[in-house]
């Protein structure tokens, strides 16, 4: 049996924005001292190189978040013995941004891992941007652990193709 299993989403770009400030920031401290912006301009370009993901340690019976650079990986270790069930919740996020005369919209949709114990306290573990990426995790999470998972989003699934089918029905 493996040691630990890792689940990696990819570049998460979660420090974009950081790292084009600092980028901005080093274009105008080099106008005056170079080689101290060279080198914050590297922690920049390599802030974009940070992947994000979630491990599972099985004989230790450990989970975590973690964001990685070059393999070197960091994030808190969170025991799974006291939980039971696996709660898979869709979120779906949508913004409208006005602009002179154009207002564009933005949705967002995003898998959210939630461990349950015994008294119902939720603990969030990881936010997926893929439903088969999280779904293996839980599958995981399931055999390993022995766990019940509670799938919010193919419920709902299910009642919408439950209700399409009776719209189509009474027509």
């Amino acid at each position: 049996m493996q040691k630990t299993i890792d689940y990696c989403e990819g570049y998460s770009l979660d420090y974009l924005i950081h790292a084009l400030f600092i980028c901005v920031g080093a274009f105008f401290l080099g106008i005056y001292y170079l080689f101290p912006a060279i080198m914050i301009a590297i922690f920049a370009i390599l802030l974009l190189f940070v992947k994000s993901g979630i491990e599972i340690d099985v004989s230790k019976k450990l989970i975590r978040e973690y964001k990685s650079i070059f393999n070197f990986k960091l994030g808190p270790w969170l025991e799974v013995m006291n939980y039971r069930k696996i709660l898979l919740k869709y979120t779906r996020e949508s913004q409208v941004m006005n602009s002179r005369g154009r207002s564009t919209s933005v949705n967002t949709r995003t898998f959210d891992l939630i461990l349950i114990d015994e008294n119902e306290v939720e603990t969030p573990i990881y936010e997926f941007s893929k439903y088969k990426m999280a779904m293996r995790v839980c599958r995981q999470l399931e055999y390993s652990f022995n766990m019940v998972i509670k799938d919010e989003y193919k419920e709902m699934r299910k009642r919408a193709d439950q209700f399409n089918t009776k719209n189509k029905d009474s027509r």
